[in-house]
């Protein structure tokens, strides 16, 4: 029973496909050019919501001073940095932790400024993860005063 009605089913939308019968009636006309991708159809226009056009994104301008512009590139640029580092710093200690795992027969004062490096390393890694984070706030806020202190009509 259930595959009859699909078949059925199939059958009435290709047949409704070839013969454009699948557009509901209240589709608005084709345009003159006969083509919908440089002249699509219209939808009604609502009274409130955005106005909307088509091909277009309304936007609001923030004028920016060459000054905000450095702020806020060498804002971004030293967080990347401090990631960047922090990354390294990380990375160098865990090769380090396994370098001294797998070491055997080592002089204790050897295993021991391996060890301070290693506390340098990650104590390096979350100060510059910190830095990278204040710096990333700091972008943050610099971009929020902008927008507003930006008046718009």
């Amino acid at each position: 029973m259930a595959m009859r009605d699909i078949a059925e089913a199939a059958a009435l939308t290709e047949g409704a496909v070839a013969s454009g019968a699948h557009r509901p009636a209240t589709a608005p006309a084709v345009a003159s050019s006969g083509d919908p991708i440089r002249d699509p159809p219209k939808a009604p226009r609502k009274k409130q919501g955005m106005h909307r056009i088509p091909g277009r994104r309304p936007m609001k301008e923030y004028p920016l001073t060459a000054g905000e512009l450095w702020t806020l590139g060498g804002l971004q640029a030293g967080a990347a940095l401090a990631f960047g580092l922090a990354g390294g710093c990380f990375g160098f200690w865990l090769n380090l932790q396994e370098a001294i795992a797998f070491s055997d027969h080592v002089e204790p004062h050897v295993l021991g400024y391996w060890n301070g490096l290693g506390t340098a390393a990650i104590c390096g890694t979350v100060l510059l993860g910190l830095t990278g984070v204040v710096l990333l706030a700091l972008s943050g806020v610099t971009a929020y005063n902008i927008i507003k202190g930006t008046l718009h009509d």
